[in-house]
């Protein structure tokens, strides 16, 4: 039997009635924030395989975004002549709540040094939730004398509000700014982003054979395997002014 539930986390007698009431002995964990309450669901059903976790603990059977993605996504624009580069993130003040968040905004510093690539302070700013506090953010970072070629975009509210807030201004994304986005999330924007993404269906098949393996006793830990998917919001070669 599968079942599909969603389940918000409360209280431990909230969770307590949500596994009775499954009604099964095995479950996937999709995208769970705290190690916490992921040893709690390992705890209580026999068989868990978590997916795409955004703690750092492993637990048990899990596939696991690849750490490669700021490398991905860094590498395709500096091979297009992008060098001035931004980052719109959600790395929590408090890091450990968004340790995964973290390593990618650590990985996109490392790289830029590497390279020797500068970074102004203001290219690089954590994308508020709300709308008027982000729209305040991209005021601050189109201000400037010398702004960014390309930023890179993380999550789906965040690149939506910066669609949003290019089609206020007039200002043209492909061409006054690139984007790179990061999962397939909004494919209905225009120009269709370019995004760092994986493929569902290998991951759902993979979620199969790693459910088959822990009720066999084997615990496994797979990674995605990740690939950029073109659109129109980066140009393919930079004009320097």
């Amino acid at each position: 039997m599968i079942s599909f539930a969603v389940y918000h986390e409360n209280d431990e007698k909230d969770f307590q009635s949500f596994s009775r009431n499954l009604g099964s002995d095995k479950i996937f964990l999709l995208g769970q924030c705290t190690a916490e309450f992921a040893r709690k669901v390992h705890t209580a059903f026999r068989y868990c395989v978590e997916l795409l976790p955004l703690h750092e603990t492993t637990i048990g059977s899990e596939i696991r975004d690849s750490p490669e993605m700021t490398a991905l996504q860094l590498n395709y624009l500096f091979q297009l002549g992008y060098r001035k580069i931004g980052y719109l993130h959600h790395v929590e003040k408090e890091c450990s709540r968004s340790p995964v968040e973290f390593h990618r905004l650590f990985d996109f510093y490392r790289i830029m040094a590497e390279h020797g690539f500068r970074i102004e302070p203001e290219w690089v700013f954590y994308a508020p939730w709300a709308w008027s506090s982000f729209e305040k953010a991209a005021v601050q970072l189109f201000a400037l004398k010398d702004i960014p070629e390309a930023v890179i975009i993380s999550g789906g509210r965040a690149l939506r509000f910066f669609y949003r807030f290019c089609g206020n201004r007039g200002i043209e994304i492909g061409r006054d700014i690139g984007v790179m986005a990061t999962d397939d999330v909004a494919r209905d924007l225009r120009p269709r982003p370019t995004t760092t993404t994986n493929d569902p269906v290998v991951i759902a098949a993979d979620a199969w054979t790693l459910m088959e393996q822990c009720i066999n006793g084997q615990t496994a830990v797979r990674t995605t395997q990740l690939f950029i998917r073109q659109g129109s919001s980066i140009r393919r070669g930079v004009v320097r002014k």
